[in-house]
């Protein structure tokens, strides 16, 4: 899994309340992505999935 970093202006997440992870529309890719990952039995960061802070996690859920 990636780190809790936002991916905008890469301040680290040190507590829960500090924002957040955002999920987004799975792509063709994103399926294949999570299918192989399945059978592989395989975990890990999700590429439809990114950290925010509090600042750009409040922008992103609006």
């Amino acid at each position: 899994m990636k780190p809790p970093i936002c991916c905008i202006c890469h301040k680290r997440l040190d507590y829960p309340d500090d924002g957040g992870l955002i999920y987004f529309k799975k792509r063709r890719s994103d399926k294949e992505w999570q299918n192989m990952m399945e059978k592989k039995g395989m975990v890990g960061h999700p590429p439809y999935a990114e950290w925010f802070c509090g600042e750009h996690y409040k922008k992103q859920k609006s």
